[in-house]
């Protein structure tokens, strides 16, 4: 069955976007309106996926069983037609994969930017709220959830996921947030990582270590391997993967929703 992202039916789900009275999940911040990106993000994973599943069906559809009377050599034809149609497939899908965490890693990435910026102009300048290492970074970089803090220092190479928790942590803002978020977070930006930078057909050496994060992390309902022989050969994402990212989007309007409404009140 194709998968169809819709937004919820749940009446409640739309009280997340009210803010005295108007239905804007932008109040907090003029150039960011995470209500459209959600949206945008469902409607254009709709129709890769569709797509997707479309030819996944044509394919399934033909019974290689069944061909009845059907000359020898016509049937051969027939045979090496299918062997191609499944091994083009395998790219269509591992391209529908990227493509799916291609769009849903920029929202994250927006989103974070623009909420953390929002929270330091409601921080103000005060001073820090507990002992984490992060507050001897320059105000810039610490309110930048892509920098990442090392005993105080900032590390030369950014890491949004680490970012992020750093932030959440000296913020003391967990209590915000969905059990999950950075393991999540760390699933999609590291194949996201992965996708755009090795291409459809990751070296061995690269497979090899995204198969021991698969294990070690326990991402195993979100992510799969087509082989060749006996090796792991493309590595995409599940369904089951994209719509959780896609609920933990959700999720995370409504926190920093939570959070502009009451932090620091």
């Amino acid at each position: 069955m194709p998968l169809v992202y819709g937004l919820p039916d749940d009446p409640e789900f739309s009280k997340l976007f009210e803010y005295g009275g108007i239905f804007d999940y932008g109040y907090h911040h003029p150039h960011f309106d995470g209500k459209a990106a959600y949206d945008a993000l469902r409607k254009v994973l709709d129709c890769v996926f569709t797509c997707r599943n479309e030819e996944k069906a044509n394919i399934d559809d033909l019974d290689l069983q069944d061909l009845g009377d059907v000359p020898a050599e016509v049937k051969d034809m027939i045979v090496d037609q299918h062997v191609d149609q499944c091994h083009s497939f395998e790219y269509q899908h591992v391209a529908c994969c990227h493509a799916a965490v291609g769009s849903l890693a920029p929202c994250f990435e927006g989103l974070f930017l623009h909420e953390f910026a929002t929270l330091r102009s409601d921080f103000g300048d005060s001073t820090s709220v507990n002992e984490h290492p992060r507050w001897e970074l320059s105000s810039d970089d610490f309110w930048n959830p892509k920098v990442v803090c090392e005993k105080g220092v900032k590390r030369d190479r950014d890491d949004i996921t680490r970012g992020v928790k750093q932030l959440i942590t000296s913020l003391e803002l967990a209590d915000y947030f969905p059990d999950a978020t950075h393991n999540k977070l760390d699933a999609l930006f590291r194949y996201r990582n992965y996708a755009l930078h090795q291409g459809y057909e990751w070296p061995p050496e690269s497979r090899q270590k995204f198969s021991t994060l698969i294990h070690q992390k326990n991402w195993a309902e979100w992510f799969e391997w087509s082989t060749c022989g006996d090796e792991r050969w493309m590595c995409y994402s599940t369904d089951a993967f994209v719509a959780v990212c896609l609920d933990l989007f959700d999720q995370l309007l409504d926190s920093f929703h939570k959070i502009h409404m009451t932090w620091r009140k």
